[in-house]
């Protein structure tokens, strides 16, 4: 019986535990690799290394001020008609270029809002970036931001998260 006991404690506990963790999970981050080269061709110009995304150039990509890298974001929430924030991580190093912008498309792939660039303000230096860009995803909507990186420029993630709601 004592063993018993031990055994419904400790599978309730880990129920807890685990229902705790998902209920804790107020933003979903993406990681960069996640993503493509806003054009196919330009694919083999980003070097991608523990889930984070590079602006290389070597032979098949001659030099350009920046190329667009973009990241699909998905509602993991389930909610219709919520708002979310928007962000990234990302390093841009001196004198290089960093820009991202966020877009909200509906159901057929219409962009029904978007942000402006943004970059971060700090060089040489991992960075969280919030975007101060929030917006209602429609009823199976969905997300995406496009980065535009010089090269040595760094993408780590994308972020979403849901806004806190007042009944």
């Amino acid at each position: 019986m004592r063993k018993y006991n031990g055994i419904v404690l400790t599978s309730c506990l880990a129920i807890l535990i685990g229902v705790l963790y998902v209920a804790d999970t107020s933003q979903a981050a993406v990681l960069a690799f996640a993503g493509n080269a806003q054009r196919p061709d330009e694919d083999l110009c980003f070097d991608n290394s523990n889930g984070r995304v590079t602006h290389v150039t070597w032979a098949p990509c001659p030099p350009v001020p920046s190329r667009r890298w973009c990241v699909g974001l998905q509602n993991v929430w389930g909610n219709s008609q919520d708002e979310f924030d928007f962000g990234f991580g990302a390093m841009r190093p001196s004198g290089g270029i960093v820009r991202c912008h966020a877009k909200v498309v509906n159901a057929f792939g219409t962009v029904v809002s978007g942000s402006g660039e943004v970059g971060p303000g700090f060089v040489d230096q991992d960075i969280l970036v919030q975007m101060g860009y929030h917006s209602v995803l429609p009823e199976h909507g969905s997300a995406y931001v496009c980065c535009d990186l010089s090269v040595g420029a760094r993408l780590n993630n994308v972020q979403m998260e849901p806004r806190f709601q007042l009944p």
